[in-house]
């Protein structure tokens, strides 16, 4: 047999059986996330809002549904805080792990974020669906402190007007980043 014809072979089942992870860990969440699939934000998005968001040194982040932890590194990248993301996708999860193992000011936890409390949180992030938002806005109406900062991807707090709207250059739908001032 041809070398390259195995080694292609080989690369084939990898992304084969990486992509038939990706579907099993969404399908097991797929209740608790109601249909939210893991999606990685654009770094354009990030580099947009991260100019607009007041930080101090001690800020503390969290990232609701964190994905790869992508967001939260580019924030210690930008700022000296802490910061921490609540995943339950397992390879979603498992990719923050890897991803931010180094930094040791990042933490990743599998679990929840309805089930935690986000008053402790000077910024917090998302990019959720809609039916998630909903509960979010009663949690965060309850929870978050008056400093509190909170930015969205896509989709505002239900029944909230946003403090500001971002609409990032350079993306292909012109989707919206909602941030809002407690």
């Amino acid at each position: 047999m041809n070398i390259c014809f195995v080694a292609i072979l080989g690369i084939i089942t990898v992304l084969f059986l990486l992509k038939m992870l990706y579907v099993f860990c969404t399908a097991w969440v797929i209740r608790i996330t109601r249909g939210a699939l893991f999606v990685t934000t654009p770094n354009i998005r990030i580099e947009t809002f991260l100019q607009y968001i007041p930080v101090d040194h001690g800020s503390s982040v969290v990232d609701l549904g964190c994905g790869d932890g992508r967001v939260l590194r580019k924030i210690r990248k930008h700022f000296n805080v802490k910061a921490l993301g609540y995943e339950i996708n397992p390879f979603a999860y498992m990719l923050a792990k890897i991803f931010c193992c180094r930094d040791k000011k990042i933490r990743i936890k599998r679990r929840d974020f309805l089930d935690k409390s986000l008053a402790e949180f000077d910024i917090i992030f998302c990019y959720l669906f809609p039916d998630v938002m909903e509960e979010l806005t009663i949690k965060l109406q309850n929870e978050a402190g008056p400093d509190t900062v909170f930015i969205s991807c896509n989709f505002p707090l239900k029944g909230q007007m946003a403090d500001q709207v971002l609409v990032p250059e350079k993306t292909r739908h012109n989707e919206p980043i909602f941030i809002y001032y407690f």
